[in-house]
């Protein structure tokens, strides 16, 4: 399937900033997610992607997380794809849509670890609102 690759540099342009801010420490969320996975679903073992909004302060720590629903477009289908550097392996995926509430509590929790490197206007850095990532909540013994 066709898909136009993001352009970080581009995007940021348009935002009237020098740099899009970014994850530091993306290994520390996947532990947290783990560890956040809610108990009232355990015994289900179902999965689910949740995708949240951010609010970032200027120094890159998050003020404000919450799960969001992506706008439908009909004949539109917004896919993440996530591209390892070291192996070139591709991993895509659809936008989460209608996460069950535990879910979007437990991912809402679970984000907060992060720490992002600040957005940055003319070399200083700014905060930066609605930052969007989609998370996946699996149980901890299908990780």
């Amino acid at each position: 399937m066709p898909y136009e690759p993001f352009d970080r540099d581009a995007y940021a342009q348009s935002l009237g900033l020098t740099r899009l801010p970014h994850p530091l420490n993306p290994q520390d969320l996947m532990t947290s997610l783990r560890n956040h996975y809610p108990t009232v679903l355990m015994d289900s073992g179902v999965t689910g992607r949740v995708l949240l909004s951010l609010e970032l302060d200027a120094s890159g720590s998050i003020i404000a997380a919450h799960a969001v629903e992506p706008q439908v477009q009909p004949g539109v289908t917004l896919r993440a794809i996530v591209v390892d550097k070291r192996t070139g392996e591709r991993h895509e995926m659809e936008a989460a849509r209608g996460a069950h509430p535990a879910f979007q509590r437990a991912a809402e929790a679970a984000v907060r670890v992060l720490r992002f490197a600040p957005a940055e206007r003319d070399g200083q850095p700014v905060s930066f609102s609605d930052y969007r990532l989609t998370v996946e909540l699996a149980p901890p013994s299908a990780v």
